[in-house]
């Protein structure tokens, strides 16, 4: 089948809230390589509250560029306080234009920079 056909169904089943069909979707086409369904995949996972099993997407989808899921691995690594890892990700969004990723970037140096004041 067609990797774009399957994703944009799911994005169309995601946009209809039809949440079962739109994993079905998404899955078919991140297990065929495609980073944006890997990602979509990974945030439909996310919101059902199963973050073990959206990490290994994100990953999968940041690995073979996409900047979205990057930043999404940024969020999630800080949610977990793992935050020079977030920072990480974070940085490789940022680096690729997601402006989001870059103000994370900005708000993690500026802490670090307070707490080298706040050492003195």
């Amino acid at each position: 089948g067609d990797v774009n056909g399957a994703y944009n169904l799911g994005l169309l089943c995601a946009a209809q809230d039809r949440t079962p069909q739109a994993e079905q979707w998404y899955r078919r086409a991140a297990y065929a390589g495609h980073r944006e369904a890997a990602n979509a995949l990974a945030v439909l996972l996310l919101q059902a509250g199963d973050h073990t099993g959206a990490e290994p997407w994100f990953s999968k989808a940041a690995e073979a560029g996409s900047v979205d899921a990057a930043f999404n691995l940024g969020i999630l690594h800080a949610g977990r306080d793992e935050d020079r890892t977030a920072l990480g990700w974070y940085q490789r969004a940022a680096a690729a234009g997601h402006t989001d990723a870059a103000l994370q970037v900005a708000m993690a140096l500026l802490r670090d920079g307070e707490d080298r004041e706040a050492e003195r």
